[in-house]
């Protein structure tokens, strides 16, 4: 069961090997992520990793009231990575 690896710190785990790839080897300026509203683990797991939220959008190919349609928008820059790990 899925449920079963739930709040075993397995997403934090994967998100920030993601993000070292991404301003590390890859060299990437700025990541981005994104999620629904309701998805609180998932946009709470974005503060954590100091991803800063940057507004709102609609989902392209979702009706605009269809329940997943509104998502979030979370960033990083490459700089705030390495300050936030320079501490």
């Amino acid at each position: 069961m899925a449920g079963a690896h739930w709040r075993q710190g397995h997403a934090e785990e994967a998100a920030r090997l993601a993000l070292a790839a991404g301003f590390g080897p890859l060299g990437l300026g700025e990541i981005v992520s994104f999620t629904v509203p309701a998805n609180e683990p998932s946009w709470r797991l974005m503060r954590k990793l100091g991803m800063a939220p940057d507004g709102e959008f609609g989902h392209p190919r979702l009706a605009p009231e269809h329940p997943l349609h509104r998502h979030l928008l979370y960033r990083m820059t490459r700089a705030e990575w390495v300050a936030q790990r320079l501490g």
